[in-house]
């Protein structure tokens, strides 16, 4: 049996260690709440971080498509009207050469022809021909100038794009309608590839 002192004295211990833990308690609860307040401060910086970060990421990925897609309806459009521009001036050029070698030298027709033609080989088709077309505007050019000339001239026209030589034992209309064709021949291959896909091109002799 406890003494009335011993009983008095664990009531005075388990009073003091109550005090005591109720003392520390509500510093705890403070702490623990400042601590969480902390963290979720701390995420909310980094997911605003995140976010901000994110749009931006957004934001220029957007406007590089934009400016990339812009480049490209430039570069079609270029294109386009590039490829128009040659396909007229090779039309022009072959009808030229065409009226060249068949009207009546010195005749209306083939005076406005020789005109054109010239135009063409010193100016504009110069912008846009492509090396084959440009060899035989060359070629029908020096014939022409034997034909108009009344030179007499024998050889052999070469052909660097594929096609077959031509033995010339004389400079006559029909030499200039050879050359004629072959200039049209080389401006539609090129015509072809430009314009028409790979299956398209199938339906057309090369």
């Amino acid at each position: 049996m406890l003494t009335e002192a011993e009983k008095t004295h664990i009531e005075l211990q388990e009073k003091y260690r109550a005090e005591v833990a109720g003392k520390f308690k509500p510093a705890a609860k403070i702490n623990y709440i400042e601590t969480v307040t902390k963290i979720l401060q701390g995420l909310a910086i980094i997911i605003g971080i995140w976010a901000t970060y994110n749009e931006f990421r957004k934001y220029n990925e957007e406007k590089k498509e934009a400016v990339e897609k812009e480049t490209r309806q430039a570069a079609r459009d270029f294109s386009r009207n590039f490829y128009q521009k040659q396909f007229d001036y090779y039309a022009e050029a072959t009808e030229a050469t065409a009226t060249l070698s068949t009207a009546p030298k010195g005749s209306a027709d083939y005076m406005t022809a020789r005109d054109k033609f010239y135009r063409l080989f010193w100016g504009r088709l110069s912008l846009v021909e492509d090396a084959c077309v440009e060899a035989k505007m060359v070629q029908f050019k020096d014939l022409l100038e034997y034909f108009e000339h009344d030179q007499h001239w024998s050889g052999t026209l070469p052909d660097k794009c594929g096609g077959q030589p031509i033995a010339i034992t004389s400079v006559d209309q029909h030499t200039l309608q050879l050359a004629s064709l072959r200039l049209a021949h080389d401006a539609r291959l090129y015509v072809l590839d430009t314009w028409l896909s790979e299956e398209e091109r199938k339906k057309y002799n090369r």
